[in-house]
């Protein structure tokens, strides 16, 4: 990814710290209307909210990779990634096929579970990092931890979307530090 690109990905971050919230909310009051026009709107945010949060994702991906020589995390990514596509997906079928409603349920509770177990260790692995990107490494990773368990729990799903959301503006700092800076591998930050 260009410098740029890593900006961008940091400013999308902001937008989805903003809008995570809002947007949950707004899932909710759609759940409870039964009429196609919900549905619609439903599944076009969580097809824009996925897209977003796969966006982000593999740019952190690209920049502690192409920017610090860091691998330890690339398969714990792939597995949020993928995971999130999935859980779209049935979430998305749930929506427009009434008799799978029930299994799209349990199955999303399902994923839920695994990607905050998942999103945790990837918070904990993070930490192996050799760099402190300018004192954030830590906060993000800690957060990152706490939004996976929150999420892993269920029940504290909604404490999890304010963790969330603080670690979404630190990785925006992150990456938008990280596409001001000159390319080097492996500079401490």
């Amino acid at each position: 990814m260009t410098p740029e690109q890593f900006i961008r990905a940091g400013r999308l971050a902001f937008v989805n710290a903003v809008i995570t919230v809002p947007l949950f909310l707004l899932s909710i009051i759609l759940g409870t209307q039964g009429d196609y026009g919900a549905q619609a709107l439903q599944t076009i945010l969580m097809v824009a909210t996925t897209l977003l949060f796969v966006y982000i994702l593999l740019a952190l991906k690209e920049f502690i990779n192409s920017r610090h020589g860091f691998h330890d995390t690339d398969t714990l990514i792939h597995i949020q990634v993928w995971t999130s596509i999935v859980l779209t997906v049935f979430s998305m079928l749930g929506l427009l096929v009434q008799s799978l409603r029930e299994a799209e349920g349990m199955l999303s509770l399902f994923l839920i579970v695994g990607l905050g177990i998942v999103q945790a260790v990837f918070g904990y692995r993070l930490l192996r990092l050799p760099a402190g990107l300018h004192g954030r490494l830590k906060p993000f990773c800690y957060l990152t931890i706490a939004t996976g368990v929150c999420f892993a729990v269920v029940v504290m799903i909604p404490i999890g979307l304010i963790t969330s959301t603080v670690a979404d503006v630190m990785l925006g700092m992150i990456l938008i530090r990280g596409g001001k800076e000159p390319l080097c591998t492996g500079c401490e930050g």
